[in-house]
């Protein structure tokens, strides 16, 4: 019989997800973006997530388009200000919600933007050369 050995991690570690701290400030529609009042409290529960043991934010911004780059960048600085990390599926297909990018250079650009302008550190989870026009979206 042959043995199968799995290595692990004594702590993988947690992120707070973004859909998750959106929802606990009130903006539960995936395709619109947070209120500025939201966003200004977005912070609030990303901090307690932080204190609670998470390494820092997620975000799947492919699945949630809404999502603003002052969502982003609101969340980066709190990740930042913990010492996080944010990890990112970035958007770069589909149809355009409020000027959001609509290929892989675009959708990486905007990550790189706000952990430039945070101080965050960032983590593309996904990363393709195929933009819109080439998935046919």
């Amino acid at each position: 019989m042959r043995r199968i050995c799995f290595l692990q991690h004594p702590d993988p570690g947690k992120l707070a997800g973004a859909w998750y701290l959106r929802l606990k400030v009130g903006s539960n529609d995936k395709r619109q973006p947070a209120t500025s009042e939201q966003v200004q409290r977005l912070a609030v529960p990303a901090k307690e997530a932080m204190q609670q043991g998470a390494f820092g934010v997620s975000f799947g911004l492919a699945y949630a388009p809404g999502a603003s780059v002052e969502e982003l960048e609101a969340l980066f600085a709190a990740a930042a200000k913990h010492d996080g990390v944010a990890g990112i599926h970035p958007r770069w297909f589909g149809p355009p919600v409020f000027g959001s990018p609509r290929d892989a250079v675009d959708g990486e650009s905007e990550l790189i933007d706000a952990a430039r302008k945070t101080g965050c550190r960032l983590q593309i989870s996904v990363r393709t050369t195929r933009g819109a026009q080439i998935v046919g979206m």
